[in-house]
């Protein structure tokens, strides 16, 4: 009897434990079910930074995505700058309006629209969705707000984050392309002062050669930049590369300057291996930006004012020196 009840006890412990276990496994199958309805319910639909803008002007910030109705107590709305930690703004359910957190960019920064929902509703895979949109003004007022800016928004069960780079450029205070020659050399100099990023200098010698008429006889001269951007250079030095990437040619020489706000391009050529007009250019880039700006000037080897005298016949200079020689005895006399 005593081996009958035991061996009684021990199956119900073993259909307890088996009922237990489908238990269980029902559980997870339905939480699995509600977090596959969860996941990617939250998608961005348009992510937008002004990729370049002039110091003193406005960049816009608008970061738009679609949520599930049933998620508006769950959104968490936040912006950053650069690789901060701390956002400088947040949205969350509780609280009406965005607010902006104490950051080095925080004072430049006004917010264009409040984060409420657009109030169109659509359907993605099935499910009814919402838009919400996040736009913000920078007060482009320093460099110093260049950089990362990242949307990220938060459910419970997600994270999502995009994110876009912004340039506050400013230019040059000074930008030149000088030309001057020796005896036997003729030196090309391109120079730019300040200016945020450090822009990037490139000086071509292009291979076209140049009609007489285009310099008007003059040593140096000034030529529009069209003329020189359609022609390709036959030299050519950059100073965005490291100077041991440069040409080995001795006429192209970087130059090295201690003053970080000076970029300076300068090469040296023999006036023997010159076209007898040849022209150079300058072209300056912004980095990060579609910024560029060209100087061009042409150099003519033999100038008006320095040709030759007309020659003059053999008869015509002998009848000078005869009425010379009569003038200066009637003098004596």
């Amino acid at each position: 009897l005593s081996q009958r009840t035991d061996v009684r006890l021990q199956s119900s412990r073993l259909v307890s434990s088996d009922v237990e276990h489908k238990v269980t496994e029902v559980m997870l199958f339905i939480i699995f079910l509600c977090l596959l309805t969860r996941v990617g319910s939250i998608h961005f639909e348009r992510f937008e930074v002004a990729g370049s803008v002039e110091e003193g002007s406005t960049a816009n910030l608008f970061c738009q995505f679609s949520y599930q109705e049933s998620e508006i107590n769950e959104l968490d709305v936040k912006w950053y700058h650069n690789s901060s930690t701390s956002p400088f703004l947040v949205w969350v359910p509780s609280s009406s309006e965005p607010y902006l957190l104490q950051s080095p960019v925080s004072d430049f920064i006004s917010i264009r629209s409040g984060l409420q929902p657009a109030g169109r509703s659509f359907r993605t895979a099935g499910r009814a969705s919402k838009l919400m949109t996040s736009a913000l003004s920078i007060a482009a007022d320093s460099t110093r707000l260049s950089g990362e800016y990242t949307c990220k928004i938060s459910t419970f069960s997600q994270e999502i984050m995009v994110t876009e780079n912004l340039v506050v450029y400013n230019f040059p205070e000074k930008f030149t392309l000088n030309l001057s020659s020796t005896y036997n050399q003729l030196t090309v100099a391109c120079i730019s002062w300040g200016g945020f990023p450090p822009p990037v200098l490139q000086l071509c010698k292009h291979s076209t050669a140049v009609a007489a008429a285009d310099c008007h006889g003059q040593l140096f001269c000034r030529q529009s930049s069209t003329a020189a951007a359609h022609q390709e250079c036959e030299e050519r030095l950059s100073s965005d590369v490291d100077a041991a990437a440069q040409p080995t040619d001795d006429q192209l020489l970087p130059v090295h300057v201690t003053d970080s706000r000076l970029v300076m391009l300068k090469s040296v050529f023999q006036l023997s291996s010159l076209e007898d007009r040849t022209r150079f250019s300058c072209s300056l880039g912004i980095p990060g930006t579609n910024v560029s700006i060209q100087e061009t000037r042409l150099f003519n080897k033999y100038p008006a004012h320095f040709q030759s005298l007309p020659r003059t016949s053999l008869a015509s200079r002998l009848g000078s020196s005869v009425i010379l020689i009569f003038l200066i005895a009637m003098h004596i006399k």
